[in-house]
């Protein structure tokens, strides 16, 4: 598994840190859980491909707003305090 930021592959362990443009790749052995601050969980499946296009939360407030797209692959979603504070703020 590993990270594309800024045109760059990087190796993505236990603890990385994502960033809002980030995408994650995973390979026919690899997958990847990853938590986000307001309590999203994803879970990204083997042979897949998630692109975290934008990524905002306020923790006062739990608005904020979540965009990604899987462009391969499979991925389960358990929403966080986004989704329920505004149901279309997670795409």
């Amino acid at each position: 598994m590993y990270l594309e930021r800024s045109g760059q592959r990087l190796p993505a362990r236990v603890g990385t840190h994502l960033q809002a443009t980030d995408t994650v790749v995973t390979g026919a052995d690899g997958s990847a859980g990853i938590a986000f601050v307001d309590n999203s969980l994803l879970s990204v499946g083997p042979n897949s491909v998630l692109a975290i296009e934008r990524y905002a939360f306020n923790s006062t407030t739990h608005e904020g707003a979540f965009e990604s797209s899987l462009r391969k692959g499979t991925l389960s979603v358990v929403s966080g305090k986004i989704a329920k504070q505004s149901p279309d703020a997670m795409k």
